[in-house]
């Protein structure tokens, strides 16, 4: 993590946090199962309480198929 006090990370601070590769979460958001903020045309920013949620919601379900 950056010193940032900001909620919001990076794309490589989300894929870290994630424990995957900026290709592999962008592969993600496209398939629409991580959430975003669009920042300009193409920067991308991730709510880290957002995506703790995600990851709590995921570890919860069922794997499926991939």
């Amino acid at each position: 993590r950056t010193m940032s006090n900001s909620p919001f990370l990076t794309s490589e601070e989300a894929a870290s946090l994630l424990r995957m590769s900026t290709a592999a979460l962008y592969k993600a958001v496209q398939r629409g199962q991580i959430p975003f903020i669009r920042r300009g045309k193409k920067a991308l920013l991730f709510s880290e309480s957002a995506l703790l949620a995600h990851l709590t919601s995921r570890a919860s379900s069922p794997q499926q198929e991939r």
